[in-house]
């Protein structure tokens, strides 16, 4: 019974008990869990680059292949680059990462033979300059179903 009552001491603690009274099964699920559907403008809106302009080729090819990527590869690529399979209710604006609000990064990093390499406590991916756009969708395509999961210090 203490470890129930500390349980439901911190679940009011994230959603007080008079919001929680007027919610359903399904706003709970959305408030814990965030937003499964990914929109992609708003992603691209809340990104930050480094060593890349919005007006790069690689970044234009990036996000030409993120629109045409499928709801599965979307959501691997969201896990790849965070390690969370969902975002925030609020949308990209607010992703946290490193215990504070981190904006999603694409660094410009290695080279054209690499694939892209994430580092999730700071929802960035390391993106080797590719200048082919099937380079870039191949690679990046690897990265995020062969590389979920790997795990280095550096």
């Amino acid at each position: 019974k203490e470890q129930f009552e500390a349980l439901k001491e911190g679940f009011y603690e994230i959603i007080p008990e008079k919001i929680n009274k007027i919610l359903n099964e399904f706003d709970l699920k959305f408030l814990l869990n965030g937003i499964s559907d990914i929109d992609v403008e708003d992603w691209k809106n809340n990104t930050d680059y480094e060593g890349y302009s919005q007006n790069d080729i690689t970044i234009i090819y990036f996000w030409k292949c993120v629109n045409e990527f499928n709801k599965e590869n979307r959501k691997k690529l969201l896990i790849f680059a965070t390690g969370n399979s969902q975002i925030p209710t609020t949308g990209f604006k607010d992703l946290q990462g490193n215990g504070n609000i981190q904006h999603f990064k694409l660094k410009k990093a290695g080279n054209t033979n690499e694939l892209p390499k994430s580092h999730t406590c700071f929802n960035r991916i390391d993106l080797p300059p590719y200048k082919a756009y099937d380079q870039l969708k191949e690679k990046l395509l690897l990265a995020i179903s062969e590389g979920i999961g790997e795990f280095t210090i550096e």
